[in-house]
């Protein structure tokens, strides 16, 4: 009986134990997410006469936006923060 009666003290102190330990380990990482996004004000993005922005996706800091203007459709690719174009993918048809 005494021994019961100690393995379930020490049971219940691991419990607490890593109870208290899973505590502190959700606090860290909800302490290390931060604010959030530092805010950036406005960017103009200059987009092509009669463009109409039919989507648009944002992946690990650049903006994919998918234009369908007159000369074509078109995907610009952005810096998300300063709204700088890198690049841009012209979608032809029957291009193989």
């Amino acid at each position: 009986m005494q021994a019961a009666k100690i393995l379930v003290i020490i049971m219940t102190a691991a419990l607490v134990a890593g109870l208290g330990l899973l505590v502190y380990g959700m606090a860290n990482r909800t302490a290390s997410l931060g604010d959030g996004p530092e805010p950036f004000g406005t960017v103009d993005v200059a987009v092509p006469t009669g463009a109409a922005v039919k989507a648009m996706v944002a992946d690990e800091g650049l903006l994919y936006l998918h234009l369908a203007a007159p000369g074509g459709e078109r995907i610009l690719v952005l810096e998300g923060r300063s709204g700088r174009q890198l690049g841009e993918v012209s979608l032809v048809p029957g291009a193989q």
